[in-house]
């Protein structure tokens, strides 16, 4: 009696791989984008081809409710924003419940400024009396969105919209 072999079939994961990889790049930066930078990331253990493609994706959408623990949330946004990139992040968001500290705030607007950042948008649900907002000059951003906490009955959000002009000669 001859036994037959049963043709194994390819998993749902190396069939959505090879879907993807088929896309034009531009077509796929563009799917990236539009996830959470949490998400964007672990497609980088798809395969070897997309180990960095999540380097080349202009937006960043960092949300702590992406997250089980507000420390694993912190130490990827400050690990993510350490990583060279391969392209430029036009916009960063960053989400937090609870108490943001000091420097995790700070890694963001630092990073914001020094990669010429075009929109930032910080959204904390809580902050401490320790808290420092900083002070930001730049040449490149053209929005800034900061939400945070009541503060007698007062909600703290400030929307800046910068318009810039090139005078010529």
């Amino acid at each position: 009696m001859a036994i037959k072999r049963s043709r194994k079939q390819p998993n749902a994961t190396t069939t959505m791989e090879n879907r993807l990889s088929t896309l034009p790049e531009d077509l796929q930066i563009r799917i990236l984008s539009s996830l959470d930078t949490k998400h964007a990331f672990q497609t980088s253990s798809l395969s070897k081809a997309w180990s960095s493609k999540w380097t080349h994706v202009p937006v960043l959408n960092f949300n702590s409710r992406r997250f089980k623990y507000l420390k694993v949330f912190d130490k990827f946004v400050y690990g993510a924003l350490s990583v060279p990139r391969s392209a430029k992040v036009k916009k960063l968001t960053f989400k937090r419940d609870r108490i943001c500290s000091n420097k995790i705030l700070k890694k963001v607007f630092d990073y914001a400024l020094k990669q010429g950042v075009e929109e930032l948008d910080v959204s904390i649900k809580e902050t401490s009396k320790e808290t420092n907002w900083p002070m930001i000059m730049s040449r490149t951003l053209n929005a800034l969105s900061s939400r945070g906490p009541s503060y007698r009955g007062w909600r703290h959000m400030v929307v800046f919209r910068f318009l810039t002009r090139r005078i010529s000669g």
